[in-house]
């Protein structure tokens, strides 16, 4: 196995299968059973090229989510805050008109 790029540690790396979360503005998308090198010594993480194809095409939105769940919301300004109250289910006047790659509810 090759080095760390970052702290260039020699065989530092292990394979792993990790689940990370994209920041994409209203809609973080997170992807599961994702192949990394991560490095024991520092932690960062890379990708094969052939993972970074596959990033590129759902951050493009070429590919196909297989489900849709809610992410939750830490406020380190306000950890003691109560939950916010959620609207109800969006109407399927909605659910109709939405992108097909947008979840449904905001």
């Amino acid at each position: 196995m090759r080095g760390c790029y970052n702290c260039r540690g020699l065989n530092t790396e292990e394979k792993q299968i990790i689940l990370r979360i994209y920041p994409d503005g209203r809609h973080p998308r997170a992807v599961k059973n994702l192949p990394a090198n991560v490095c024991r010594v520092c932690g960062p993480t890379g990708f094969s090229g052939k993972v970074m194809d596959a990033l590129g095409k759902i951050r493009e939105g070429q590919a196909t989510p297989v489900a849709y769940q809610s992410i939750p919301v830490f406020d380190l300004q306000n950890p003691q805050a109560r939950p916010e109250k959620v609207k109800a289910a969006a109407s399927s006047t909605y659910a109709k008109s939405r992108a097909p790659n947008e979840p449904a509810g905001d």
